[in-house]
């Protein structure tokens, strides 16, 4: 009678359920450090962190936004118009406490409408 026999090496280890999310939380950890150690690059990281559906590792990312901003500014010309208008903006996300840099472009002033006279700021400055 001939008996059959599997070749135990190629059946894929069994792993006790209770070790699986150890095990999934060590290789995690593992990517983690070998990409904190420049041993990989985070990118084949996430790769084969993705391929195995364990969370991604977080980057420190730089965005630039393009953003159209409409306020309602009090100034007596176009230029000084467009200097409070982003004195406001600056101060606003100053105290939003972002890391945020703004860089202004002069080019980019898209546009600058006159209205009615605001007569809360219509006092002569002068004496007298």
């Amino acid at each position: 009678m001939d008996e059959h026999h599997t070749d135990p090496q190629t059946q894929p280890p069994t792993v006790p359920a209770e070790s699986l999310p150890q095990l999934r939380s060590r290789v995690w950890h593992a990517l983690r450090d070998a990409v904190s150690s420049h041993d990989i690059d985070v990118d084949a990281a996430n790769h084969v962190l993705d391929a195995v559906d364990l969370p991604l590792l977080s980057r420190r990312w730089q965005v630039r936004l393009t953003l159209a901003v409409v306020t309602e500014v009090t100034a007596t010309c176009r230029e000084d118009a467009f200097d409070t208008a982003e004195t406001a903006v600056e101060t606003a996300l100053t105290g939003a406490e972002l890391e945020a840099r703004i860089e202004w472009d002069g080019r980019e002033r898209d546009n600058a409408d006159p209205g009615e006279l605001d007569v809360t700021a219509a006092v002569y400055p002068g004496p007298g």
